[in-house]
């Protein structure tokens, strides 16, 4: 969808100015959410239309970092793809500090070898492969900044799914390196998630159930969508996948949970529960219990 919306803007006469396109780009938003990954590709697009980058600090070209549309293996971009790719490249900087043994040191090719032989480069490229790219002035050697890949390099050659699940969840990235700030830090696997459904929402899934079991709705003495069956009689309570819990429900639920395997929980009014098991690790929202994960029922 987001390639879509940029390749929208792209099909209107190219402005003068490439970054006319990122100003269109704030026009959506219902897709604050996705505004960086949003960005990214609009960027990317701009360059395989052989636009020319300003940056605004010094007036420079940056056509050399975008010198190509990243082509994504995933089929959409994972929300928290942008900071998942950001401490990626920080992983591959510790990488490269750890086998030099400082920072502005050079990596040989010897040394570029070894980590290509653990699979430890991005898209698991061969280490020769990985110099002929990466080696700028064609001294055999590698300086950091050569060898670390760009944003966009990193989205066209790496799984952008199993990069930002393992961000998210602290686990080693696809290539082995561990993620040097992980998102369940910061809940970040339910930051994206929406916390309440809409009313509208439930409404259509109570009318949705009254059909199937071949009932009718109607209005309750407070105002509420309620169900009779076949037969006339009120059905209550609906099922919690009709109608979900509230959030008190469902954090009142994920404490037992926690206390019967020995994990911990977080709550906050403006994002998800965070949910650790016993060793401290994020547990993702598929292995929560039934009927406690978000979108909720919204407040009442």
């Amino acid at each position: 969808m987001l390639a879509g919306l940029a390749a929208a803007a792209l099909a209107e006469p190219r402005p003068a100015n490439p970054y006319d396109v990122l100003v269109r780009a704030l026009q959506f938003p219902e897709r604050i959410e996705s505004l960086t990954a949003y960005l990214a590709d609009v960027l990317g697009a701009l360059s395989g239309q052989g636009g020319e980058a300003t940056d605004p600090s010094g007036g420079q070209p940056r056509s050399a970092v975008l010198q190509r549309p990243a082509t994504l293996r995933s089929a959409a971009v994972p929300w928290l793809a942008s900071p998942a790719i950001a401490d990626y490249r920080e992983a591959l900087r510790k990488d490269f500090v750890r086998t030099v043994g400082k920072p502005d040191g050079y990596m040989s090719a010897g040394q570029l070898a070894g980590l290509a032989a653990q699979g430890r480069l991005p898209g698991r490229v061969g280490a020769e492969a990985w110099l002929a790219a990466h080696d700028r002035d064609g001294d055999g050697r590698l300086t950091i900044e050569e060898f670390l890949p760009s944003a966009e390099e990193i989205a066209r050659t790496v799984d952008l799914v199993a990069l930002t699940n393992s961000f998210v969840h602290g686990i080693p990235y696809p290539t082995g390196q561990v993620p040097l700030r992980s998102g369940a830090a910061f809940g970040l696997a339910t930051t994206g998630v929406r916390l309440f459904a809409t009313p509208a929402e439930i409404e259509g899934r109570i009318r949705g159930y009254a059909s199937r079991i071949g009932g009718t709705t109607y209005r309750d003495a407070n105002g509420r969508l309620a169900v009779r069956d076949a037969n006339g009689q009120p059905v209550f309570p609906l099922p919690p996948d009709i109608v979900p819990p509230t959030k008190e429900q469902a954090e009142e639920a994920l404490r037992r949970f926690v206390q019967q395997i020995g994990g911990t929980a977080e709550f906050a009014p403006d994002r998800g529960p965070l949910v650790r098991g016993p060793d401290g690790r994020e547990i993702p929202l598929e292995q929560w219990p039934p009927y406690t994960q978000p979108p909720y029922h919204p407040p009442q």
